[in-house]
């Protein structure tokens, strides 16, 4: 393999790659006022759950760790959590 096929090989690994975001906000919103935020801003998360189910607000807890570790991957998963127990996410 030259250089120039195994650098393309090596850019398409990185880009499969989920990437860690460092500013990032979730709200999730069901029926009956249920709403849950997490925002993750300079390091810090901020956090606020209000008329939540008890799998919900499990959820919401796991997410909010999520966001708090921050790791390869923690984006995503924080928001499929959320997307399962929630009726809408709104991320941004």
């Amino acid at each position: 393999m030259d250089r120039q096929a195994w650098l393309r090989e090596q850019l398409a690994k990185l880009a499969a790659e989920p990437m860690i975001r460092g500013r990032y906000a979730f709200k999730a919103v069901s029926e009956g006022g249920t709403l849950a935020t997490i925002k993750r801003e300079h390091g810090y998360v901020q956090r606020g759950a209000k008329n939540c189910s008890q799998a919900q607000f499990d959820a919401y807890q796991r997410a909010c760790d999520y966001a708090e570790r921050n790791g390869l991957g923690d984006y995503e998963a924080a928001y499929a959590l959320l997307t399962a127990a929630f009726d809408e996410v709104f991320p941004s």
